[in-house]
């Protein structure tokens, strides 16, 4: 039975003319392929981000009311 960390046994080794793979093929063009094309952060979609951006505006006018109303200037 051999360990995991044995080294007394012989490492495959490339021939020293080619280089050295770290990753598949396959996997590289997967992911220059993910990488390849423009995409928003999955953090907020479009219609989540008008809907956000609508309650921003809908909080700033309510407070802008409560303000000209505490301060009297409104009647």
């Amino acid at each position: 039975m051999t360990h995991p960390h044995d080294r007394t046994q012989p490492v495959a080794r490339p021939a020293s003319g080619t280089p050295r793979r770290i990753f598949r093929e396959e996997a590289l063009r997967s992911r220059a392929r993910a990488r390849s094309g423009v995409r928003m952060p999955l953090v907020i979609s479009g219609p989540s981000f008008l809907v956000l951006w609508i309650a921003v505006a809908i909080v700033l006018t309510a407070g802008v009311a409560v303000t000209a109303l505490a301060l009297g200037t409104v009647r």
